[in-house]
């Protein structure tokens, strides 16, 4: 099992994400020893979409995931996430009630480890935990005019269950809920950018795929 250790994770806050690894470890431990064969190593590369909600209003991240699996139910790699648009709003009580006006944006880069906790020929169901750093950014009008803004760098963890749906060999489709909670930022802005998210992910294996086109043993690993 591969935990990442980040020094922001060594708190007690954190012990849930701990747990969880654990918790998906021991309700996968029985697959690893009965799976049918399958590459000790492969690359992954996934198109990972959420849609999420700042300051309570809907809002769309779109990301891109790059990493290796380890024997079928291991995976970890990197991300790169940003808002498809800024938010906008008419409110930011977060902040001030007399905010009648707001733009806000968001983006980070991630590092991800996720379980996967049950697979077939068909389906598949994973927990993941990512970490990452990255920068929230806002400008505000209050009532009388006048205007503020703010750019802080922030740190954030997020943990998720995704289902995935295997189409071909090669390509799976996935959807999941999961919670983004934000840390080393000022207090009145951690609620603006804690929530809950929804997951939808495509899964691309492009060796795989190449790798299928002569070698058909290959199309009925799962």
């Amino acid at each position: 099992m591969v935990i990442f250790a980040l020094p922001y994770f060594c708190t007690v806050k954190k012990a849930p994400i701990l747990f969880l690894c654990l918790l998906c470890s021991v309700l996968s431990w029985a697959q690893t020893d009965t799976k049918p064969k399958y590459p000790h190593f492969r690359p992954t590369f996934d198109l990972d979409g959420k849609f999420t909600w700042v300051s309570n209003q809907s809002a769309k991240l779109f990301g891109i995931r790059v990493g290796a699996e380890i024997d079928r139910v291991n995976r970890f790699g990197m991300g790169y996430y940003a808002l498809k648009d800024p938010v906008y709003t008419t409110s930011l009580s977060e902040i001030s009630p007399q905010i009648n006006r707001a733009v806000l944006n968001m983006s980070y880069s991630s590092i991800y480890y996720e379980r996967v906790i049950h697979y077939s020929k068909k389906y598949e169901w994973a927990a993941n935990i990512q970490a990452g750093i990255g920068r929230i950014e806002g400008n505000y009008v209050y009532l009388n005019g006048t205007s503020g803004n703010y750019a802080s760098p922030f740190q954030m963890t997020e943990l998720s269950t995704t289902f995935y749906r295997h189409l071909t060999y090669f390509i799976s489709i996935g959807g999941g809920i999961g919670y983004r909670q934000t840390f080393n930022t000022p207090q009145e802005l951690r609620p603006i950018y804690n929530a809950p998210i929804v997951i939808l992910k495509v899964r691309f294996q492009p060796i795989k795929m190449v790798r299928g086109l002569w070698n058909k043993e290959i199309r009925h690993r799962y």
